[in-house]
């Protein structure tokens, strides 16, 4: 969990990392202090399924973290985003690979099962890889 706008203390971010914590998850939060580099390095170094983002519409930054992302060639990664962004702005980030954007309405038991649905689908990933494997087609 970060915050990509350096104006912002991120305290909604806080409260959905600490509720997802609660909810059994392993909650990496990066600070409101990180540069898109060093959020992009602890996920690398911490092998996260997904990184959930703090936006405030700062279209640019989340420009350019989505355009490092592939950089690093971690498109499989999932990216959410929690923020205030307009229909026309969900679209331009749905299509630049943001996987699910949250109002700030939305309930941290709601991002939980975004994150559960994201854990079945690795698992699925995973044993399909294996049964593949297992058969010869890799």
């Amino acid at each position: 969990m970060c915050v990509l706008n350096p104006d912002n203390d991120g305290a909604r971010i806080k409260a959905i990392s600490i509720g997802l914590r609660d909810s059994g998850f392993e909650v990496i939060y990066t600070g409101s202090e990180n540069n898109i580099d060093q959020i992009i390095n602890a996920a690398m170094q911490e092998d996260v399924d997904a990184i959930g983002i703090c936006s405030y519409s700062n279209k640019e930054l989340l420009s350019s973290f989505m355009e490092r992302i592939k950089e690093k060639e971690m498109s499989d990664l999932s990216v959410f985003v929690e923020g205030s962004l307009s229909k026309k702005e969900i679209r331009y980030f749905k299509r630049r690979g943001i996987d699910k954007v949250f109002t700030y309405e939305t309930a941290v038991k709601d991002v939980a099962q975004y994150l559960k649905t994201i854990e079945r689908k690795e698992k699925k990933n995973f044993f399909q890889k294996l049964y593949e494997i297992f058969l010869g087609l890799e």
